[in-house]
């Protein structure tokens, strides 16, 4: 049940009633209805839940990340404007163009992925933006923007927080004019905050000091660097990419796999020669029909280019 929009329906139809003379009540109550009738058809189509589109659309146009409560927040926001009728109008112009954009792209595989990856609720709000600035510029602008948000998706894992994003994306989305230069300068910068955050949590290690005992670091998560001396990229029995990949620091050498959707998340870092820190965490590893039970597996979380 959509509840938070059926109430703004409600509140913003009778605003439409009481801040009008009775002559211009009877052009605009007929704008309104007419944007109403077409939301609902939309929302009835939509594949997400209609009030989690609100929210996202209201992070996007009138809250940031920062909002408090759903419905309270827009209507602050209604209040403090000029020209009320013209507002009313214009945020159901804005939430119409934003569910027309994802009932016109359920297709989409970007989409897809950030339901994987549960990136919508940061996500979404950035391409209701792009999709007001670019209009129907799918293969363009959009596609664009779709590259560059899809390194931030990927990280959701470790981002999921609202405080976390609002503290660190909110700025970024606000900013966000159409303008993809600025956008992807800021999210990487954001990015590298994160990163010096997230590396409180991991135990920092040399490969050396890995090897030597993988044993005892079983269910810990590590950080290490190290340059990439080699990357061979297979094909599973499905034909699904995964690459075995080397990196060296000193004169220690460490290999390790990345299979499917990871390698699909971080290959982009997979050349050789680059310097890069490795989010990773030590797991049993698996057991055989014996019972026997093989070298603690290394599960790569995540990874990103340091200088050198």
């Amino acid at each position: 049940m959509s509840y938070h929009l059926n109430n703004l329906k409600c509140y913003f139809t009778l605003q439409i009633f009481t801040q009008t003379s009775k002559e211009d009540s009877i052009l605009n109550r007929e704008n309104t209805f007419n944007n109403l009738n077409l939301l609902t058809s939309l929302t009835s189509k939509c594949d997400y839940s209609e009030d989690y589109v609100l929210i996202c659309h209201n992070i996007a146009f009138h809250t940031g990340f920062n909002y408090e409560r759903i419905s309270y927040d827009v209507k602050e926001v209604y209040k403090s404007s000029d020209n009320k009728i013209k507002w009313i109008n214009n945020y159901f112009k804005e939430l119409i163009l934003s569910f027309s954009y994802l009932q016109s792209q359920s297709e989409n595989e970007f989409l897809n992925l950030l339901t994987k990856y549960n990136a919508t609720y940061l996500i979404f709000p950035f391409l209701f933006k792009g999709y007001k600035f670019f209009g129907g510029d799918i293969y363009g602008k959009m596609k664009k923007l779709y590259a560059i948000l899809k390194p931030l998706a990927y990280k959701c894992e470790f981002i999921l927080d609202r405080i976390i994003i609002a503290n660190y994306f909110d700025s970024v989305l606000l900013n966000f004019n159409g303008n993809l230069k600025e956008l992807k300068t800021d999210i990487e910068k954001q990015l590298q905050k994160i990163y010096k955050t997230i590396e409180l949590g991991f135990k920092k290690v040399s490969i050396h000091t890995l090897k030597e005992d993988t044993n005892k670091f079983i269910g810990k998560e590590l950080l290490i660097t190290g340059k990439i001396t080699k990357v061979k990229v297979n094909l599973t029995k499905n034909n699904t990419k995964w690459a075995a990949v080397t990196i060296k620091k000193e004169s220690d050498f460490l290999d390790f796999n990345l299979y499917s959707d990871k390698y699909q998340e971080l290959k982009q870092f997979l050349k050789t020669g680059n310097n890069i820190q490795i989010y990773l965490k030590v797991n049993l590893g698996w057991t055989n029909n014996e019972g026997e039970t093989t070298k603690p597996r290394l599960d790569i979380l995540d990874m990103h280019i340091v200088s050198n």
